[in-house]
């Protein structure tokens, strides 16, 4: 990780997904992307070298769960009761490996959405992402509310053909959550 170029591809494909991952142990978006941040500034300071992705995949999630339960740990207290949070937390029954799982769907999902042609991408990042409404969209982005209609029909379209049936159903389902 002491080339600046490894590092910058590793930070833009795991900073997201691992944000994600973590606030499901922290609760809060703000904490998540902080303790995130500081799994990477750990990274770039040691300068570790992984022998392939799987494996700096595998550390990546690793320190993120260990810095999520220190941060924890650290906001909760001394009581043996509240240091464990993350065992007795209501996702408890969801394991480790099922929080990484969806964490790589959803970077899946970004990268998807990134490689979207610029206009379609910006409409789609705003909808699903952001939950905005094509009002909202069609204002913030000076396009026509049919116009933003077309990009994301065109858009779920593209993300259909290319995404995992798993990525997609999780991306349609959050959203129909969201509305």
């Amino acid at each position: 990780m002491g080339n600046t170029v490894q590092f910058t591809e590793v930070y833009n494909t795991y900073f997201r997904p691992l944000c994600y991952f973590s606030q499901r142990y922290l609760g809060s978006r703000d904490q998540a992307e902080d303790a995130v941040a500081e799994v990477f500034t750990k990274l770039w300071r040691q300068r570790t070298h992984f022998h392939d992705i799987d494996h700096a995949r595998s550390y990546l999630y690793r320190a993120a769960y260990n810095t999520c339960y220190t941060l924890r740990k650290a906001a909760d207290g001394q009581s043996s009761r509240e240091t464990h949070y993350i065992e007795q937390s209501p996702d408890a029954d969801e394991s480790y490996e099922h929080h990484i799982v969806r964490a790589e769907l959803w970077a899946q999902i970004y990268r998807a959405i990134h490689a979207l042609p610029t206009q379609c991408s910006k409409v789609m990042q705003l909808s699903y992402l952001e939950g905005l409404t094509n009002e909202e969209i069609a204002q913030e982005l000076d396009l026509a509310v049919q116009t933003v209609k077309n990009h994301k029909q065109r858009g779920l379209a593209i993300l259909r053909a290319t995404l995992s049936r798993d990525a997609y159903l999780l991306l349609v389902l959050c959203v129909g959550l969201l509305r």
